[in-house]
């Protein structure tokens, strides 16, 4: 990229969106296995959509 681009940091931007993406999905899921334990285990894929839904919601 040249030295007078609009967006100079864009590569450590998109890379850090990655990241923050990952760990957002990671962390939804365990917490969907935390939460759908036991006689709840059964919806734990219902779960994890409405966890990462609601992660997408809030971002």
């Amino acid at each position: 990229m040249s030295k007078d681009s609009r967006y100079p940091n864009i590569i450590p931007d998109i890379i850090a969106g990655i990241v923050n993406g990952i760990v957002i999905v990671v962390s939804a899921m365990a917490l969907g296995a935390l939460i759908f334990t036991g006689e709840l285990s059964i919806y734990l894929p219902q779960g994890i959509g409405i966890l990462l839904f609601g992660s997408l919601i809030f971002a």
